[in-house]
């Protein structure tokens, strides 16, 4: 299929449109980060022993967030989704934790249910939370969790331990210690958090659910797993353990708190606004069984929104492009596994169809999430398909009835084998109302035209890195625009001059004026790297 970067003249479906360049208030420098962590380092432990070690791990953490903030993965287009983040920390933080935070926690494009803080001060909430979450307090207990390990130094003190040879086993592999350190880490920042959450003025239940989604997520985890068969406490203790603690931490706080703040009604619409944007990261993420599944379970809340219906079409014709095989395979379920009897541990892939039971497990489901269900008729009269081929069929004839722009497109696609179906599609596709890849949709309708453009060849500078190894140590440079990168674009283009059917472009230069494009690249990137690392054919197969 041809694929273009050029800009598009409609706006994206179901999706906002990214940003054209990063904003200046993500261009915070690695020594503002670095000494984000070093202002709150005891000057007795930064004069001693490991003072050199702990400035490098500023160093390093500092220059790591610093390429993060300007890797265009953080969304900084959407100022009402930005404002409601800053006003749960604000509502839930003490006022000495939000001073030391130097940069406004941001969310990024990731489709996980994971929020983040590093030593040096950065939070990260991945947009994916907004998936499984339904109320602003559990939002609320994830932040104040995440701001409580940096509060508490959790990863300078893990660093010390292992400088101190805590983790070190010699020959063996045995990482009990620092699993064990992990989970006393998150047991802590769970008790601050608990204490936040208590004097401020959202509900301790919102814990609960935030430990509920947690749990349901690991269950999830073993169900598309063949050999683990239960829930064991590695890096992080079990939900219950953590339960258990709050209902200790219930009994001497306030109990009055609220679910929401803030305007409930804005909390729908943020979420639901954000489930297309999760959607679109799994698509582009090449993730297609997760997108699938998420796109079938809001289907279900919603029967009657497109947008999901689109999804569903192209996350089963897409895996399906690339695993034919699976076009047979059960719609879901073939990915999971089940135990057949307790009395086994072994594990066997699940062999029925979605439809002969509602299994809440399989869709990640919560009570509430349940209840909400409208698309009941699923599980009722006659089954509307069982095989991902039947599902796409399916779901393509009611992408028509809506008319469904999109569909159209996707439809279009998936009849390769049959070109004079495709072009009739795809003349339907142009002629519909603001069709989003109308140029992708042209060329596929005049092929001839793509032979006869000019073969030439791109090279995309990626990155280049400068550090100083000395001893055991690698110790990073910071490379700015004014310490050496133009010296180095300067040295590539002298060398390609004598490339005449081969432009070489820097991607932080595209990154100045597209971040659409410039995602675009790195993904691809990213595709290239790890189809070589998991194979080590890349040079045979893309050839």
């Amino acid at each position: 299929m041809a694929c273009s970067l050029s800009a598009q003249s409609n706006p994206k479906p179901f999706v906002r449109e990214s940003s054209t360049v990063i904003p200046e208030f993500l261009n915070v420098s690695a020594s503002q980060l670095s000494n984000n962590l070093l202002n709150k380092v005891d000057p007795v432990l930064k004069a001693g022993v490991y003072g050199r070690a702990i400035s490098l791990f500023a160093d390093q953490w500092a220059n790591y967030e610093r390429r993060n903030l300007q890797s265009g993965e953080v969304i900084s287009n959407w100022p009402e989704l930005d404002a409601y983040l800053k006003t749960i920390v604000e509502n839930v933080l003490p006022k000495e934790v939000i001073q030391s935070i130097q940069v406004n926690p941001v969310w990024t494009r990731r489709y996980y249910f994971n929020a983040s803080m590093s030593p040096v001060g950065v939070m990260k909430v991945d947009l994916g939370v907004w998936a499984n979450l339904d109320s602003e307090a559990a939002l609320a207990a994830l932040i104040a969790h995440e701001a409580a390990h940096f509060y508490m130094m959790h990863g300078l003190k893990k660093r010390l331990r292992q400088l101190e040879g805590h983790y070190d086993y010699g020959m063996v592999d045995l990482p009990e210690r620092e699993l064990a350190d992990s989970r006393k880490m998150e047991l802590e920042a769970d008790s601050a958090s608990h204490a936040w959450i208590m004097n401020s003025i959202y509900s301790i239940d919102g814990s609960i659910e935030l430990y509920k989604i947690l749990e349901r997520e690991s269950q999830q985890y073993l169900n598309v797993t063949r050999k683990v068969d239960k829930l064991e406490a590695r890096s992080h203790p079990l939900s219950q353990e953590r339960i258990d603690l709050l209902f200790e931490a219930r009994k001497n706080g306030n109990l009055d708190g609220k679910m929401f703040i803030q305007d409930e009604d804005v909390f729908w619409k943020l979420k639901l606004e954000a489930i297309p944007e999760i959607l679109e990261s799994m698509m582009q993420g090449f993730n297609y069984e997760r997108a699938k599944v998420l796109a079938f379970k809001y289907h279900l809340f919603y029967p009657d929104e497109e947008v999901y219906i689109y999804y569903l079409m192209e996350s089963v014709r897409r895996q399906c492009y690339y695993n034919p095989e699976k076009k047979a395979n059960y719609f879901i379920t073939d990915e999971y596994y089940e135990k057949l009897s307790d009395k086994f541990d072994n594990k066997t892939k699940v062999k029925r169809s979605l439809f002969e039971k509602f299994d809440p497990q399989i869709l990640s489901m919560s009570s509430a999430e349940y209840r909400r269900i409208t698309a009941r008729f699923y599980w009722e009269g006659d089954v509307k398909f069982n095989t991902n081929a039947e599902a796409y069929r399916f779901y393509s004839i009611v992408g028509e009835s809506m008319d469904c722009t999109e569909c159209k497109f996707s439809n279009s696609l998936n009849l390769f084998n049959n070109d004079s179906i495709r072009i009739s599609k795809i003349n339907d596709y142009i002629n519909s109302e603001s069709p989003y890849f109308d140029d992708i949709a042209r060329l596929i309708k005049d092929k001839e035209e793509i032979y006869q453009r000019p073969k030439r060849k791109l090279t995309v500078l990626v990155d280049y890195s400068a550090f100083i190894i000395e001893g055991k140590e690698t110790i990073p440079i910071q490379i700015t625009e004014n310490s050496g990168v133009q010296k180095f674009i300067s040295v590539i283009d002298s060398a390609a001059s004598s490339f005449d059917d081969r432009t070489f472009i820097a991607l932080q230069d595209v990154k100045k004026t597209s971040i659409e494009t410039f995602l675009t690249l790195t993904r691809l990137h990213k595709l290239v790297t790890d189809f070589d690392q998991a194979t080590g054919y890349y040079n045979n197969v893309w050839k």
